[in-house]
């Protein structure tokens, strides 16, 4: 299985698209998590300050659970239709060669 940079060399027009959007998608997921993990340490040791405000900390909180959520159902999306893609062309190869 070819890794990532190598995709990325041979990548054009609508694949650097679909890369970006994975990368954005993957990258929205650690970005959350960083946040949800300032948060839950704001709230354990109040002198670190992460976050001052408490209403700034609950709303960046929900952005940060919702952007989890979301990026990973569209990575789940995406993999879903790369896998039915596939599996119909893996159908429409079978019926051309068994045609034959």
């Amino acid at each position: 299985m070819p890794g990532f940079w190598s995709r990325v060399r041979e990548a054009k027009g609508a694949d650097w698209r679909r890369l970006l959007d994975k990368l954005l998608c993957h990258a929205a997921i650690v970005l959350s998590g960083m946040l949800a993990v300032f948060f839950l340490i704001d709230r354990v040791n109040k002198h670190m300050s992460f976050m001052t405000n408490e209403f700034h900390k609950r709303i960046t909180f929900a952005l940060a659970l919702m952007a989890v959520y979301l990026a990973v159902r569209r990575i789940a999306a995406a993999r879903r239709s790369e896998r039915d893609d596939y599996r119909r062309k893996l159908r429409n190869y079978k019926k051309t060669t068994s045609e034959e």
